[in-house]
Parts: C-alpha cells; structure tokens; sequence
C-alpha cells in the first residue's frame, strides 16, 4: 500500500520534470542549466528524449548570437555538448578571455591615470 503510494508520486513528479524540460517559457539557457541538474542528480536516463531535444538545440544554436552570453552558459554549452559527443570549438570560451584581457588593460590605463593625476597635486 505505502510502495504503491511512492510509485504514484514518483510519477507525478516524472511528469513535472519532464513538463520542465519540454517547457516552451524557459529559455535554451535555463533549460541546460535544468539538463545539468537532471544529470547530476542521476536520474537522467528518465529523460533521456527531452535530454537529446534539448542538446540538438543547443548545438544547432551554437553559433547563433542570441544565446545567452554569459561565461557560465557558455562553458556549460560547451560541456554537454563535447560530453554528447558533438565535436564543437571551443571558440566561444576564448571569445571571454580577450574580453577579460582588454578589461584588465583598459583598467590598468585608467589606474595609471588616476596615479599620476594624484602625484601631480
């Protein structure tokens, strides 16, 4: 009776995972993130067609421009898609860095700039 009742709910929330995974409001980036968490958890073989829906996007979209830009997404794109087996660049990673290195430049300049402005009072 109690067995039964677990298998129930189990199910319920099968269902409302995939619901999550499938959902049409989350954006590509959100649901990777959820894939992820899936993943780690361990129960992703429940989902293994949502999973593969959800990778095919994200490596049909990976050189689109209108995917979420941040470093995390990025890597986390990135990731799954070498650990499906699609053979992309990692590019996109770089793209980050030269950001990064220009950043600290233009820091660096502007510090500079601030030092000698206050050695000159």
């Amino acid at each position: 009776m109690l067995f039964s009742a677990w298998i129930k709910e189990v199910e319920v929330l099968k269902e409302e995972v995939r619901t999550m995974l499938t959902s049409a409001t989350l954006k590509p980036s959100e649901k990777l993130k959820f894939m992820d968490i899936v993943l780690r958890l361990g129960i992703g073989y429940h989902f293994e067609g949502e999973i593969n829906d959800i990778i095919e996007h994200a490596y049909n979209t990976y050189h689109d421009n209108n995917f979420d830009d941040d470093l995390f997404t990025v890597a986390l794109r990135f990731r799954l898609l070498r650990q499906y087996g699609y053979n992309v660049s990692s590019g996109k990673l770089s793209v980050f860095l030269i950001r990064r290195k220009q950043k600290f430049y233009y820091e660096g300049q502007h510090t500079r700039k601030l030092i000698e402005t206050n050695k000159s009072y």
